[in-house]
């Protein structure tokens, strides 16, 4: 959006040469890296999360939440948008205090700032209907995006014995539990966005079922390329399960979302950024 900041200059610097991409590439080649490229930030922010853990260990007991992001390196222009590649900006707030602060706030040395900073402010000139898509599942699927990176991120910070050295072993298990947690997500976000032909055989739950159920099974209703021509548009309902007037048409987005759960299905966590990260964190 227009009216977020840049992190500092030297970023979105950084950001604007490096994120732009090109022109007339396809849907499905724009969704591999895009979400590719919010999984890998999702892994290089759990190692500095861990790191930070072993510095800091007042973080362990800090609130943690995810909010809209706060930065930006660069609005997009004719007609597609700038979408940010990881949910929300991670805000911690520690125990007694009312205000919280980015992660950029807890480290000195400024090359560990800007990659911190980086990590939130990076977007990536796309269509439209990626940051629908996207916002839909930051927000709206149960869990979302927001609440899952959240959940990642208070996992590793509340785990003890964390050197500050080394990128503690807690960071594959919160990253798998990411990836595997994010699938259902998209698939959920996939079903309520679809509106099957035969309502009758197959009813969209309404607004207040989870999308997610407790079992951790995911609502019916998946993406089906071959049936394509059943999801030329989707189904609102409201909160008493009734179907309500607006229609929209949602296959781009439903195609997009496909993507992102197929280019994440069984995404293991980088070696090289734990490698990386270690090597070049500085608090």
């Amino acid at each position: 959006m227009s009216d977020r900041r840049t992190f500092n200059t030297q970023t979105a610097k950084e950001g604007t040469f490096s994120e732009h991409v090109e022109r007339f590439r396809s849907e499905k080649a724009l969704a591999e890296d895009h979400v590719i490229g919010r999984n890998r930030r999702v892994a290089e922010l759990l190692c500095y999360l861990s790191l930070l853990r072993g510095h800091l260990p007042a973080l362990g007991t800090a609130q943690v939440r995810c909010e809209a992001a706060w930065y930006q390196d660069y609005n997009s222009l004719e007609g597609n948008e700038a979408a940010h590649y990881l949910p929300g900006q991670i805000i911690l707030t520690l125990r007694g205090q009312k205000t919280g602060y980015d992660l950029s706030h807890f480290v000195k040395d400024e090359g560990t700032k800007n990659a911190l900073g980086a990590l939130f402010s990076r977007v990536q000139d796309l269509p439209v209907a990626f940051n629908k898509a996207d916002s839909y599942v930051e927000k709206y699927t149960r869990p979302g995006l927001k609440e899952l990176l959240a959940q990642a991120s208070r996992k590793v910070l509340a785990d003890q014995g964390q050197s500050g050295k080394r990128v503690g072993p807690v960071v594959s298990e919160a990253y798998r539990e990411w990836i595997d947690a994010s699938v259902k997500s998209y698939s959920a976000a996939i079903n309520r966005k679809t509106d099957i032909a035969d309502l009758e055989k197959n009813p969209i739950p309404h607004g207040t079922v989870p999308a997610v159920l407790a079992d951790g099974t995911v609502e019916p209703h998946l993406y089906k390329p071959d049936r394509a021509e059943f999801y030329e548009r989707a189904v609102r309902k409201n909160r008493l399960g009734q179907t309500t007037a607006t229609i929209w048409d949602y296959d781009q987005q439903i195609r997009i979302l496909e993507y992102y759960a197929r280019f994440t299905t069984d995404f293991e966590l980088p070696p090289r950024i734990v490698q990386s990260v270690e090597a070049t964190f500085k608090p």
